[in-house]
């Protein structure tokens, strides 16, 4: 069986020059060609880590929607093709990608606020489980950064 890939390639300086490799199927290259930029975000040392999920492509809006009720966005929500849209996928503990349409550097190293930000996305878009190497990772609840030990009960 011959898989059909493309592959990026990133060399991120972290602590040493590190060649990150990310292999992306076909359905989802044809997913990713839809947006016009995507970037690889690289947790910062010492930081939280990324979670993930049952259901880990977490797509939402953002700023407001239309005011013209007759707008395709107002139908059906948010969409791969719609400008104001932003989608996050968690690779790895400490990577994920972040679409959108505006345009961003290729690699961004990242700190706990960005994290958070993704991980409530990536809370918010699970079915039933929330994965993570342990329970000190943070996320954003209203703005609020809170931990991870919050979501577990005593």
């Amino acid at each position: 069986m011959r898989l059909n890939a493309a592959i990026a390639t990133f060399v991120v300086d972290v602590d040493l020059k590190t060649t990150y490799t990310c292999i992306i199927s076909s359905p989802l290259r044809n997913i990713l060609s839809l947006l016009r930029k995507w970037s690889l975000f690289i947790a910062e040392k010492d930081v939280s880590d990324f979670v993930c999920s049952d259901h880990p492509i977490a797509l939402i809006s953002i700023g407001d929607p239309p005011k013209d009720p007759d707008h395709p966005y107002n139908s059906g929500g948010p969409g791969l093709a719609q400008s104001n849209t932003e989608l996050t996928l968690p690779l790895n503990r400490r990577m994920a990608l972040f679409f959108t349409f505006e345009t961003l550097p290729d690699v961004y190293t990242v700190d706990d606020k960005v994290i958070a930000n993704v991980n409530i996305r990536t809370i918010l878009s699970a079915a039933r489980q929330i994965y993570c190497s342990n329970l000190d990772f943070k996320f954003l609840d209203n703005g609020v950064m809170r931990s991870g030990k919050e979501l577990v009960d005593p």
